[in-house]
């Protein structure tokens, strides 16, 4: 990751980077994750099939079904208590 900030990049792609790390590893990588986007100021796209732990780090979240998007939503004004079910289309 050091090096990839060495470019001073407005955007960082995660692509399932803590899918298989144990809970207490997971975390740190998260929150490593975060401070970066704070500090520096950049997007963060985090892909995960984990949709409660993007609802943790996101501000934005998109959902892609059958490769096309599903739902796109901002996370402003909504809590973790928020409840529904994400209906995907045909089904």
């Amino acid at each position: 990751m050091a090096g990839a900030l060495a470019v001073k990049p407005e955007l960082i792609v995660a692509d399932e980077p803590v899918s298989m790390l144990d809970v207490p590893i997971r975390a740190q990588i998260l929150q490593v994750l975060v401070d970066v986007r704070e500090k520096h100021k950049m997007a963060l796209l985090f892909i995960t099939h984990d949709l409660p732990l993007a609802w943790l780090i996101a501000d934005r979240i998109a959902v892609l079904y059958l490769g096309r998007l599903a739902l796109n939503f901002f996370l402003a004004g909504l809590s973790a208590s928020t409840s529904g079910r994400l209906e995907m289309p045909g089904r």
